[in-house]
């Protein structure tokens, strides 16, 4: 600016003078040279000083047009993520295939793309025949357990006021027999009942002594390798129900027998009471005798009314029961064989079947459960260490842009991906997918971001604003002084991602950092 104004002086006092020089009158020249002398002074000063204001004006302004970015320094939260990209799967698929051959498909009952229930019927063969012999066995089985009821079922107050009544009617008649008298005939009539009774006793303790145990039913082993599960386990479970059946037969015939002994043995009582009786009184054989078969057929209904079945029969009942029970297991087992049932809830995927056509031998039915699917990220080796079970993720969908979809990892692998010779090691981390209402389906292309670090309200810069000294590793960002020089500050760097840097030391809330060319970087070496 001196420099400036010495110069406009010089050149305007040297006009002066040529100019003064002009003027005749000495008087006149002073008047005239001296404000000619303040004038140019003060003129040259004014255009120096504003030459020199516009000369840092402009310089500011190429310094501020040099400035890439500017920032002020605010808290914010860092999140740190670790991406990968796979496609989507569902968590639960499974192939339906008919297990029997042979037999046309007679129903089609779901289309691709139905929603369909756990235990619902999909599809099925001609199953007249076995849909009948489950029938059959189900009424079997109601009639078995039916009769177990009956037998564990507690006797009603009617039901033992008639036993009751029958036992006293039977009574009256055996007294109003015995009273009458007997002939000499009927006497001989009761002696040979005596003799008669005996008879049958011995005939009964013969028959008795006759019954032998049943010979065990077996399967040879060969025959069991042969058939293979789950049919072995039905002909088991089948063999026993026989040989069960087969020795609750001989307990009952054997039962039965004892029964016919006691029944025998009682009548040889009866028959000499009836003898002793129509000896005696002389009263009518056969009224007496009629009388007394009444009262023990109403005292042995009566008993048993009172004291309910034996363990024997309730033994066999249940036994009869668990055999139908058998029956119909197998007959379901038969039918089922003959149908496509839904293990699960889900979606009809895929169908190849065509009714009146023989079922294809691979998959009938693809099911998959669209309420649960999983998407393996591959990871590479350097950020794994990083990623944990139960971390959030966020996915974006190629198929449907600006869906957002959550998910949480469930699994790390422990071995890498083959990486087939090309250097990259990664590990596949399992993420199970929350769908919400977005339309996915199995094999789209997701990107996934995994959030294995968040640290909320910290002072942040963004990532453009540091420069890290390769040699030192040390962090930089740009201030200004009040004269509007630039300077390095070393700051102290925290969580970091793909954008910014959470900041420990050396800038606080609200200063403003600036980003330059790096040419223009003050103190930059590298």
């Amino acid at each position: 600016m001196i420099l400036t104004m010495s110069i406009i002086i010089t050149v305007l006092a040297a006009l002066e003078w040529i100019i003064i020089r002009r003027i005749p009158f000495r008087i006149v020249r002073i008047l005239v040279q001296v404000p000619l002398l303040i004038i140019t002074f003060f003129g040259a000063y004014f255009y120096a000083f504003t030459a020199d204001q516009n000369q840092q004006v402009a310089e500011r302004a190429a310094i501020e047009e040099q400035i890439v970015d500017v920032y002020e320094v605010q808290r914010g939260d860092v999140v740190v993520t670790v991406d990968g990209t796979g496609a989507i799967l569902p968590a639960r698929q499974v192939a339906l295939i008919f297990s029997a051959s042979g037999l046309p498909v007679t129903d089609v009952l779901v289309s691709q793309g139905d929603m369909v229930d756990e235990g619902q019927v999909l599809a099925s063969l001609d199953t007249t025949d076995a849909q009948q012999v489950v029938d059959d066995a189900q009424i079997a089985l109601d009639l078995q357990q039916s009769t177990l009821d009956v037998l564990t079922s507690p006797p009603t107050p009617e039901d033992i006021a008639a036993a009751e009544a029958s036992l006293q009617a039977a009574q009256a008649q055996f007294n109003a027999a015995a009273a009458t008298g007997t002939t000499a005939q009927q006497r001989e009539i009761a002696r040979l009942q005596t003799e008669i009774a005996r008879n049958q006793l011995w005939q009964a303790q013969l028959s008795r002594d006759g019954i032998s145990p049943p010979a065990p039913i077996s399967i040879p082993p060969e025959v069991g390798t042969a058939i293979g599960d789950p049919a072995d386990d039905i002909v088991d479970a089948t063999v026993s129900g026989l040989n069960a059946q087969n020795q609750a037969q001989y307990q009952a015939q054997l039962s039965q027998a004892e029964v016919g002994v006691d029944q025998a043995e009682y009548g040889v009582d009866i028959a000499d009471a009836n003898f002793a009786s129509t000896a005696g009184r002389g009263a009518d054989y056969g009224s007496v005798a009629s009388a007394n078969a009444a009262i023990v057929q109403a005292q042995i209904a009566y008993d048993r009314l009172i004291n309910g079945a034996t363990e024997f029969q309730l033994q066999q009942a249940a036994l009869n029961v668990r055999n139908a029970e058998l029956s119909y297991e197998q007959a379901l087992y038969n039918l089922e064989q003959l149908q496509l049932i839904a293990p699960f809830s889900g979606v009809v995927a895929q169908i190849s079947l065509t009714p009146g056509e023989l079922p294809p031998n691979n998959a009938a039915v693809l099911l998959i459960d669209e309420n649960r699917y999983y998407v393996d990220l591959p990871v590479d080796e350097t950020d794994i260490v990083q990623v944990q079970v139960g971390q959030p993720v966020l996915f974006e969908v190629d198929a449907l842009p600006g869906e957002i979809v959550d998910g949480v990892v469930t699994s790390i692998a422990y071995t890498p991906i083959a990486s087939q010779d090309t250097g990259f090691v990664a590990y596949n981390v399992r993420v199970e997918v929350d769908p919400g209402d977005a339309a996915l389906r199995p094999g789209m292309t997701v990107t996934g971001s995994i959030t294995v670090l968040e640290q909320p309200d910290v002072l942040v810069i963004p990532n453009a604003f540091i420069r890290l000294d390769r040699q030192t590793g040390d962090a930089f960002v740009i201030l200004r002084d009040a004269d509007g020089t630039f300077y390095e500050q070393l700051i102290l760097l925290g969580a970091r991602n793909e954008d910014i840097t959470e900041v420990l030391a050396g800038v606080d809330p609200g200063v403003v950092i600036y980003s330059l060319p790096p040419e223009l970087v003050p103190g930059a070496t590298s």
